[in-house]
């Protein structure tokens, strides 16, 4: 498959590498320079002057007293709050009382050990995501489980047939580019797949908040699923990183027994973090988080067009294939005018709102294999203490106008995205 502008996409991650960022090292080296400018930023202007709008809150809640009371203590402090925590999990998900509950460094390392736990060697997996937005993760552990991964287009009606012989369906009911799968699309799959004697998992990262509360949807485990799991950090849910799973008791078992084993378990002090973030989750700061956004959104569309600006339920996104549409507005990329692949364009579009605006985004400070496009996901009071909507906007284009003449100098665009660092 190749992106619009002719360039083969990598199917590990959905895009298109390039000369700059061929690989998983360089985006590694690209998040190591964005690191540094944040640095640089605390260091001149202050840590006022830097602006959250990755959609991660990453907070940790933990109380004076709850660490002078040894709660994120191992082996005492644990069973003192294990109750508590499993409790408004199950809540968090809509589960019934006897559901399991585990919590892992993160959303990935739960579905790698799902998979991995679940599917035997040579058996076969189904994902479905909309747009074919299939987590990286889920590509990665069937891979590693040696599994077989069919992936449905729910857009064409999957048909009873996709799910015979498969031992664990995985379906994603909001991606993390926010499309999203209707309710009726998401149960006639959850349907389809126990009638073929499949268990679901859902990858609910977002969706766990996201569909209940800003799509009117029903809550993960209410689909009828087996099992799912959410990112503790996302979508009004204050952190810090973790992947919290709930579901069948002996599915969830051999999960957490499996990143046991890999050291993908989350201890003590993620456990109580992340108690103290459900305890504080209230709907009604994501609705506000989501009202503010979308009038982020509703700027752009006006300045860029609708056709390239995604006006989702979190925040506005610009694909990295419509980031370099836009910067090539007008000049002929057929003439040898673009020396770049999308992500990479989107990446120095990035560099440029974190350099001169303080405004840091998931396709500068995320890690190797995440997302590319350009997405904003700010609460409301980080777009209050940049100066609002319209100022936001107004950074964004100072960005892409920084970006243009960038697209065709190669070493412009290699100094852009790694800074001094001497090129390979």
């Amino acid at each position: 498959m190749q992106d619009r502008f002719g360039n083969p996409l990598d199917p590990a991650v959905g895009f298109a590498r390039g000369s700059l960022l061929a690989g998983a090292l360089d985006e590694f080296r690209r998040r190591a320079h964005g690191l540094d400018i944040i640095r640089a930023k605390v260091t001149t202007a202050g840590r006022d002057r830097l602006y959250n709008f990755t959609g991660h809150r990453r907070e940790f809640l933990a109380r004076n007293t709850d660490l002078s009371e040894d709660l994120a203590e191992e082996w005492i402090g644990m069973p003192l709050i294990e109750k508590r925590f499993n409790a408004l999990a199950r809540e968090h998900f809509g589960a019934g009382e006897d559901a399991g509950v585990a919590l892992f460094n993160r959303s990935a390392a739960g579905i790698v050990s799902a998979i991995i736990a679940t599917v035997p060697a040579g058996a076969r997996v189904v994902a479905v995501a909309s747009n074919g937005r299939t987590h990286p993760s889920i590509r990665r552990g069937a891979s590693l489980a040696g599994a077989a991964l069919s992936e449905p287009d729910p857009e064409n009606g999957p048909d009873p047939s996709d799910f015979d012989g498969a031992v664990l369906t995985v379906l994603t009911r909001v991606t993390s580019e926010l499309d999203t799968l209707a309710p009726e699309q998401a149960r006639a799959i959850v349907a389809m797949a126990k009638a073929a004697g499949s268990p679901v998992f859902v990858d609910d990262a977002y969706g766990t908040r996201v569909a209940p509360v800003l799509l009117g949807q029903e809550k993960t485990m209410e689909l009828g699923a087996d099992w799912g799991i959410t990112s503790c950090d996302k979508a009004g849910l204050g952190g810090p990183r973790a992947g919290l799973l709930v579901g069948r008791p002996d599915l969830v078992d051999r999960a957490v027994a499996q990143a046991s084993e890999l050291g993908l378990e989350a201890r003590g002090p993620l456990v109580l973090g992340v108690l103290r973030a459900l305890e504080s989750y209230r709907p009604e700061i994501l609705r506000n988080d989501s009202a503010v956004a979308r009038q982020i959104a509703a700027g752009l569309r006006k300045r860029f067009g609708a056709e390239r600006v995604l006006d989702l339920c979190m925040g506005p996104t610009i694909s990295e294939e419509d980031v370099l549409s836009i910067a090539l507005y007008g000049r002929d990329e057929a003439a040898g005018e673009c020396a770049l692949v999308p992500a990479e364009a989107s990446c120095i579009l990035g560099m440029f709102l974190l350099e001169d605006h303080g405004i840091v985004s998931s396709n500068v400070a995320e890690r190797p294999g995440a997302r590319v496009s350009l997405r904003l996901r700010p609460t409301a009071a980080e777009v209050e203490r940049f100066g609002g909507p319209d100022r936001v906007v107004e950074a964004v284009a100072d960005a892409f106008d920084k970006l243009r003449p960038l697209v065709g100098d190669e070493e412009a665009a290699y100094a852009k995205i790694f800074g001094d660092a001497v090129r390979p």
